[in-house]
């Protein structure tokens, strides 16, 4: 069992000073600055390419508590979390002292998000999971207390709860195991240890979230901005190909809802659509963002026009419907979320919806797909490479 071991650095979350003692050596972020108690940081890979941050997820046959793991994708920032100190007088985190990890975000499970240890039978492997309990240092809580130690230059998480003098515990430090596509966190065991110095090492950093630039804005073919509310067609880059984006008939014997599909004609434009993020104070429409996507026209269905994925089990295949719900994110409304990516100097469209951090999606590019000797051009995921390019669009104010 390789598992690869987890090294830490910080960055900050959000920006305030404090003072702290000088007794201990303080763990301090990318910026120097000091990572304090109670403020949210995320805690991500230093080695790019090798996964993204922590977050929660159900694993095995178990739905909760959720289980701490690494995000797959290093886009991925995975969750917030705080750091709480056995001596709650402390308002810096130090080196070498026991805290709580609590991840900062709510959980569909009833346990807590505070990290805790426990031995999985069937692997016999300790794993990182949640429902520990914040506070109470001592015998009861033993298992519940992780440390930050110093590793030439970087940090690393470790488990050797000191809140117990008379207890025996088993210290280690803290790695990565994939197991089953999962990437979960568990303590090292001795006898692989050595074979640490053969796998990459997983270091991590903790960077400020408030900082990050905002994605550039989606622009329309005047080189506009595109704005939250307005209506704008999406037309194909491509020309001879169909034209842009309607309603129709859902396909076989269903009339309602109606599918999203392309105009056969490329003189049509289709009909114009609104866009609505999921941050409701944004007012520009911006690149790599949850969006829905809500076309401006009434309908013979009682359905909305808000745009949906939906599986067709007859062909097997996500095409995107209507019918959805208009904001509210989170895990109800997943599958009418959408983004716009840059594609080359155009744009394409993507279902990759990123509101729920615990929450498996599936993660693919918009295409045409032909149908009915090229009666119905029906929007849908590209799911393997034999399937059509992406949907390249661009963006046209309706009048």
């Amino acid at each position: 069992m390789k598992i690869s071991q987890l090294f830490l650095c910080f960055i900050l979350f959000s920006i305030f000073t404090i003072s702290f003692p000088s007794a201990a050596a303080p763990v301090v972020d990318i910026d120097g600055n000091p990572v304090l108690v109670g403020v949210d940081y995320y805690i991500l890979p230093v080695i790019r390419g090798r996964g993204g941050g922590l977050t929660l997820a159900s694993t095995g046959n178990k739905s909760c508590p959720l289980d701490v793991v690494q995000e797959p994708l290093e886009v991925n920032n995975g969750l917030p979390l705080t750091f709480r100190p056995a001596n709650s007088s402390e308002g810096v985190v130090h080196v070498s002292a026991d805290q709580n990890f609590i991840f900062s975000a709510a959980s569909i499970c009833v346990q807590s998000t505070v990290w805790v240890l426990y031995e999985e039978e069937s692997t016999q492997t300790f794993f990182i999971t949640t429902g520990g309990v914040a506070g109470n240092p001592g015998r009861e809580t033993i298992s519940n207390w992780f440390r930050i130690d110093e590793y030439e230059g970087d940090y690393k998480l470790v488990y050797c709860p000191g809140v117990c003098n008379i207890c025996r515990v088993r210290c280690g430090d803290i790695g990565v195991l994939v197991q089953d596509g999962e990437r979960r966190l568990a303590l090292t065991d001795d006898a692989p240890f050595k074979l640490l110095s053969l796998c990459s090492l997983l270091l991590i950093s903790i960077y400020i979230a408030a900082a990050a630039e905002s994605p550039a804005a989606v622009l329309d073919i005047l080189g506009k901005q595109l704005r939250v509310g307005t209506d704008y067609y999406i037309l194909p880059v491509v020309r001879g190909r169909g034209g842009g984006l309607t309603l129709s008939t859902a396909a076989g014997n269903e009339s309602c809802p109606l599918d999203v599909v392309q105009e056969r004609l490329e003189i049509k434009k289709g009909l114009p659509l609104t866009f609505q993020p999921a941050n409701a104070k944004k007012g520009v429409v911006r690149v790599s963002t949850d969006h829905n996507i809500k076309f401006s026209a009434s309908s013979t269905c009682v359905e909305s026009t808000v745009w949906k994925l939906d599986y067709e089990e007859s062909s097997q295949k996500y095409f995107i419907t209507t019918g959805g719900v208009e904001g509210n994110p989170g895990r109800e409304t997943l599958s009418n979320w959408f983004k716009i990516e840059e594609y080359g100097s155009d744009y394409k469209l993507v279902f990759c919806p990123t509101l729920c951090n615990y929450c498996k999606v599936i993660c693919r590019d918009i295409s045409i797909f032909v149908e009915d000797n090229g009666v119905r051009r029906r929007l849908g995921l590209n799911l393997t490479d034999a399937a059509p390019a992406p949907f390249k669009v661009m963006f046209k104010k309706a009048n």
